[in-house]
């Protein structure tokens, strides 16, 4: 079964590299990290596959892109992150997207929702750095709750 769902990903993936347009020398650049990011994540090198994906959104935001960093983050197990990848490539795919696509990404979104949880921190002092798992989310006031992966997680507050 995992190895008929990596064939299946490995399979959406490639087809995914054929919708990203290169027109410009900026989108080319963004091409071949997105490339770069197919061939990795094909060899199980997640890590590595995430950041060129990160590389090709940042270079040129496509909403295609959104959807590898969804399955990336999703084998890494970084179910907030790939909630949050999915929901953008959703949104920004639009009426872009076919039905079956619409339909796949709601799919993950439910399963992943299970998968995160959501944590309201109410503190009154303004400015303050709040981190989780020693990874800056914001300052305070933050403007909605954390969403983050399930489990055991670090949660500091800090001022100077």
């Amino acid at each position: 079964m995992k190895r008929c769902t990596f064939a299946l990903l490995a399979a959406v993936l490639a087809a995914a590299t054929l919708t990203l347009a290169t027109p410009a020398a900026a989108d080319q650049s963004a091409a071949e990290h997105f490339d770069a990011g197919v061939s990795l994540f094909r060899d199980g090198d997640y890590m590595a596959a995430m950041i060129e994906f990160r590389k090709a959104y940042e270079l040129e935001p496509n909403y295609h892109v959104l959807y590898n960093l969804g399955q990336t983050s999703k084998a890494l197990r970084q179910y907030a992150e790939a909630l949050d990848a999915f929901e953008r490539y959703l949104d920004e795919g639009g009426q872009r997207l076919s039905p079956e696509r619409r339909q796949e990404g709601e799919t993950w979104i439910g399963e992943l929702k299970g998968r995160v949880g959501t944590v309201t921190l109410l503190i009154d002092v303004p400015d303050a750095e709040v981190t989780v798992d020693d990874i800056a989310v914001g300052k305070t006031p933050l403007a909605e709750p954390l969403v983050m992966s399930a489990g055991r997680r670090k949660i500091a507050v800090t001022k100077a």
